[in-house]
């Protein structure tokens, strides 16, 4: 038995499924920064492991993102934990490789990464070494000729919210990456997210010349909403009905941001469209109505919790409004959710984690305690939106309450910087890409 190989096996393996969790609760989780900070620590003990034995460990790497098939002959798919670890491993070394060898390996995690999934392990990969190393790694694939190479590192960028420099600009002004939607709108995005207001004119250029092209469009005044100019915002408003990829990102911004008389007619048309129960409509309604921050909602979301399809998130968007912890306060239904975990597989449903609330008991507490909120302000965790409560609830919240106060504080204020709730926990600050 060769325990050695033994240790070096137990290290990939623990940091390929760590980090796969990490991924699974980082956006939307009960999990704090200090429990994520402690996943991480584990992350990373277990990839320098692999990095102190590294002709094993990269052997381990090969095997796992290689071609492989299963018994009957069928292609299997590439776990992304295992790109993670793999691409990991290959960044942070290639930057002492003497004789390039290592380019090659980094050549074999890019070009693993066929799909959304195993693309967003590259770029996690990316911004998790020490920041000196992806920076020069970053520069690498922005200086490149290859479009997908620049995609990750434009991506990368925005996970580590560093600017990429002069590489944005030469991207979004070139006509030939134009065929490459997802390439240029990343960048268009990207312009938004680091609030790069010298960027303007460019952004107007883009509406102007490629109006024909929904999704240019769109990520150009979605990065004008958060530098602050929201005179154009009709192709964020069409997206709130539209069904796809961008819906979540206009409900997003646009009920954070309308006159509070336009985004209720809004919601109400979200609501007349939910007469065919269906559960995703229903669900695009409730965050609608938790961006907008408005508590004469709330009769409706008590109504909701005795929908199965959408109950939990109907309880998280009431505790999201009014500041009410279902399970702090004894609102939740112990039978139902009982049932519940006897059917399901952790994380095959958003709501998993969510406790299921107990309408009347909910009710109850919210008959009792309304009169003492202000209708016609917007609502965030109890309190009005502000700028403290929002700083504090970013600093000290759950990743399911730190999501929306990072937005909400962007938009706030045009020259506030729009966290990456998701970034690794104690980033360095003022980062540019040289």
């Amino acid at each position: 038995m060769n325990y050695f190989k033994d240790i070096v096996e137990q290290h990939f393996e623990e940091a390929a499924f760590l980090w796969t969790l990490r991924a699974n609760v980082a956006k939307k989780s009960s999990f704090t920064q200090v429990e994520l900070a402690k996943l991480e620590s584990r992350i990373d003990h277990n990839l320098m492991g692999l990095i102190l034995s590294f002709d094993e460990a990269w052997q381990l790497c090969l095997d796992a993102i290689g071609i492989q098939k299963d018994s009957a002959g069928e292609q299997r798919s590439i776990d992304p934990g295992c790109i993670f670890v793999a691409a990991v491993i290959a960044f942070q070394l290639g930057i002492t490789d003497r004789e390039g060898e290592n380019s090659g390996r980094v050549r074999t995690v890019l070009n693993t990464a066929k799909n959304e999934v195993l693309v967003k392990a590259v770029v996690s990969a990316l911004a998790w070494i020490p920041a000196k190393i992806g920076h020069t790694w970053i520069k690498t694939l922005l200086d490149s000729n290859n479009q997908k190479y620049q995609y990750l590192a434009i991506c990368a960028c925005s996970a580590k919210r560093v600017h990429p420099g002069d590489s944005l600009s030469k991207i979004l002004q070139n006509e030939d990456n134009i065929t490459d939607t997802a390439l240029y709108s990343r960048a268009l995005r990207l312009v938004g997210e680091l609030k790069i207001r010298d960027y303007y004119p460019l952004l107007k250029k883009t509406i102007s010349r490629y109006g024909s092209c929904s999704e240019f469009v769109f990520w150009a005044q979605w990065s004008q909403a958060f530098i602050g100019e929201r005179h154009q915002l009709d192709s964020i408003k069409k997206n709130i009905f539209v069904s796809g990829k961008l819906q979540e990102y206009a409900i997003n911004v646009a009920f954070r941001i309308l006159p509070n008389k336009e985004a209720k007619q809004y919601v109400t048309l979200l609501l007349q469209e939910e007469n065919n129960q269906d559960a995703n409509d229903l669900r695009i309604a409730l965050q609608a109505i938790t961006a907008l921050g408005d508590l004469a909602a709330v009769p409706w979301l008590i109504d909701k919790m005795d929908d199965p399809a959408i109950s939990r998130y109907a309880g998280l968007s009431f505790t999201l409004l009014t500041g009410v912890d279902l399970e702090q306060h004894q609102l939740i239904d112990i039978e139902r959710g009982q049932k519940s975990r006897l059917r399901e597989t952790f994380g095959t449903e958003p709501d998993d984690e969510l406790p299921w609330p107990d309408s009347k008991k909910v009710n109850s507490l919210w008959q009792h305690h309304r009169n003492g909120f202000s209708y016609g302000d917007r609502y965030f965790l109890g309190d009005k939106i502000s700028e403290e409560k929002l700083n504090y609830h970013l600093t000290n919240g759950t990743q399911l309450k730190r999501a929306p106060a990072a937005i909400e504080l962007a938009l706030l204020h045009p020259r506030a910087p729009y966290i990456n709730i998701c970034e690794k926990c104690q980033p360095l600050a003022n980062e540019q890409v040289a």
